[in-house]
């Protein structure tokens, strides 16, 4: 798993960073060398967000087997998740020119609705993970599936407006009112110089969390290198085909596993 060429590469060249929020019988001296354990206010008591210290980025697929390897250390000292945690993974985009940052955040939102779909209802407009799209057809008095095609092509004109990282945190700040609570925020962009992906739900399934990373890391990768500002059309709505359509453009072969992992969490869902 995990070892094509080019996604050893892309790996190479991604800098992420999880935050794992849980409940487990863990300490300090539990996890490796430069992991912390922080508490979590949004989490019930006893409640627990493990991640690098000072959100520090790891890299490559020792960085990949480093993340599976502390969700087992969790999963071997009584490790649990319930619909309050989330699974956040920052992606490091410092280095990169403004209009590649503006471009993956219009990717995933393009096609928000499609990756609703390989998630859990509670994560599809999660309080602390909040749907854009959602947001902006609250705004105009609309339903979510209300106008949709129309909703999403205002927000990403929106963002097309948006020159620089500045430009993105004040849009976030001023129309949405928070940087910070969306399936990918931007609270973090100035400071640390990540985006925030916040839509996954709690997990301690080392799999899991690691095929969402290669997801990531991949979605940042095609978009940096295959740059397309073309909006989803309106014939092409049928979210479950769309979401088909996405794992093909951003993984390729590259990570097999990872495309068969999701196609199989689209099947699931679908059905439940």
């Amino acid at each position: 798993m995990f070892d094509h060429p080019k996604l050893l590469e892309v790996l190479d060249d991604t800098r992420f960073s999880p935050e794992i929020e849980c409940y487990a019988n863990i300490s300090q001296s539990d996890l490796p060398s430069g992991w912390v354990i922080v508490g979590d206010e949004s989490l019930l008591t006893g409640g627990k967000e493990i991640r690098p210290e000072n959100h520090h980025v790891i890299t490559g697929l020792s960085g990949l087997l480093e993340v599976m390897r502390v969700c087992r250390t969790i999963n071997d000292h009584q490790g649990e998740v319930d619909v309050r945690c989330g699974a956040h993974v920052h992606i490091d985009m410092s280095g990169l020119p403004d209009k590649a940052v503006i471009n993956v955040l219009r990717r995933y939102i393009a096609y928000e609705r499609s990756i609703d779909l390989v998630m859990p209802p509670s994560r599809r407009n999660h309080h602390h993970a909040q749907g854009l799209i959602q947001r902006l057809a609250r705004q105009n008095g609309a339903d979510y599936g209300d106008g949709e095609f129309k909703q999403t092509t205002t927000f990403l004109d929106r963002i097309n407006k948006c020159k620089s990282r500045s430009d993105l945190s004040r849009m976030f700040n001023g129309d949405l009112g928070c940087a910070k609570f969306w399936k990918v925020s931007v609270n973090r962009l100035n400071d640390l110089g990540t985006i925030e992906f916040r839509q996954h739900a709690g997990t301690t399934d080392p799999e899991k969390l690691a095929h969402w990373i290669v997801f990531l890391a991949m979605l940042r990768w095609t978009t940096v290198h295959f740059p397309s500002t073309k909006t989803p059309g309106k014939s092409n709505m049928d979210h479950k085909a769309r979401m088909r359509k996405l794992l093909k453009l951003v993984m390729g072969d590259w990570s097999p596993e990872t495309s068969k992992f999701f196609l199989e969490r689209l099947r699931f869902f679908s059905r439940h």
